[in-house]
């Protein structure tokens, strides 16, 4: 978004100076900015983010609109929305976090947000933005707002990449699963899946953060118990997005990602902007890769996808090759980029008037 945005107005993005479960990002040092695309970004620590810094913040940069990406990490949604919701227009991206499926995990601490949050009046006080009808719902729902607060503009995909995939014979697969160890990306499954298709052939690698807890110990006792059956399963922990874009989308022929849900699913943009088809469930955005031919679609059935993916192990290298020509197609086409820019600056030229 900054990318896009960038190039009509100025951008400044302050974001945390750790990834995912609090992991340090490789090659970054807290309190470092970088200039990138001519916009700015601030990376901080986390403790540091409290709410005189946010106003602090917002006084030094005098931002037209505050855009809060996220709503339930106290330090880079919680306390910026409770420091400035009075004083800056604020648009606040749930990112699929006030779906039903994701309000069930740890929902104790949600629900009690969002109480505090409607008594306050908080929720009528910011912009929301949903990405499709569907989340606009959820965000009515589970939120309180009113609709005509709630903004729908879709996420914007990744910019094409320079990659012109991997060659593919018939009995080899190499596959990549780029996501958090966690029960909604659904990696144990994929697990089973592999497992189901008793084919030792098959390459999968996992790469993501891993969080800890009871799925994090199911995941990796199941991968080890599959490695010492033979199977090829890799698991190489949190890699920058540059060296997934560099050196795993280039040597994997799917990416794959039996997700139980997905608001858009960055990582399938990713990929097919890598020239990278994908499998996925049917319970992402993604669908129409399976009509355009980019991708197969499959519903979570473990033996179903153990058939996808020994029918991609048994692709030929004509086959493969005509979905590799049709990604980045696909990608521009479904994403409709020109038409998305100008909604979204729309939306903000509209809010800056009010």
């Amino acid at each position: 978004m900054a990318e896009m945005l960038c190039k009509h107005c100025e951008v400044q993005v302050v974001t945390s100076c750790y990834d995912l479960f609090d992991m340090p990002i490789k090659g970054l040092e807290e309190g470092v900015d970088t200039l990138t695309f001519s916009y700015a970004v601030h990376y901080i620590n986390p403790q540091k983010a409290t709410r005189a810094f946010w106003k602090e913040t917002a006084n030094e940069f005098n931002p037209d609109i505050v855009w809060v990406s996220g709503i339930f990490s106290l330090p880079f949604s919680i306390k910026p929305i409770l420091a400035l919701y009075k004083s800056r227009k604020i648009i606040v991206s749930p990112r699929g976090m006030l779906h039903n499926s994701a309000l069930a995990i740890k929902p104790i601490k949600k629900k009690v947000f969002l109480f505090l949050a409607k008594v306050f009046r908080i929720v009528d006080a910011v912009f929301w933005h949903a990405t499709n009808e569907e989340e606009k719902y959820f965000v009515k729902t589970n939120s309180g707002v009113s609709s005509d607060k709630v903004l729908v503009l879709n996420n914007i995909p990744s910019s094409l990449k320079e990659c012109s995939g991997t060659k593919k014979i018939e009995k080899v697969l190499h596959l990549l699963m780029p996501a958090r160890i966690a029960p909604e990306k659904n990696n144990v499954f994929a697990l089973e899946a592999l497992e189901a298709t008793a084919n030792k052939t098959i390459e999968l690698t996992f790469c993501g953060a891993d969080g800890g807890g009871k799925y994090s110990e199911l995941f990796h006792a199941k991968l080890k118990h599959l490695q010492a059956a033979g199977f090829k399963l890799t698991y190489v922990g949190v890699k920058p997005p540059i060296e997934i874009e560099k050196d795993f989308f280039p040597h994997s022929h799917y990416m794959y990602l039996p997700s139980r849900g997905e608001n858009f699913g960055h990582a399938i943009s990713e990929a097919l902007a890598c020239n990278t088809p994908v499998i996925l469930s049917d319970k992402t955005p993604w669908n129409a890769v399976q009509t355009y031919g980019v991708g197969k679609v499959v519903s979570l059935d473990v033996l179903e996808h153990a058939a996808a993916l020994n029918a991609a192990f048994e692709q030929n290298s004509a086959e493969y090759q005509g979905m590799l020509e049709k990604c980045h197609p696909f990608l521009q086409e479904h994403s409709a980029l020109k038409t998305l820019e100008k909604n979204y600056l729309s939306v903000i030229e509209s809010i800056c008037n009010a």
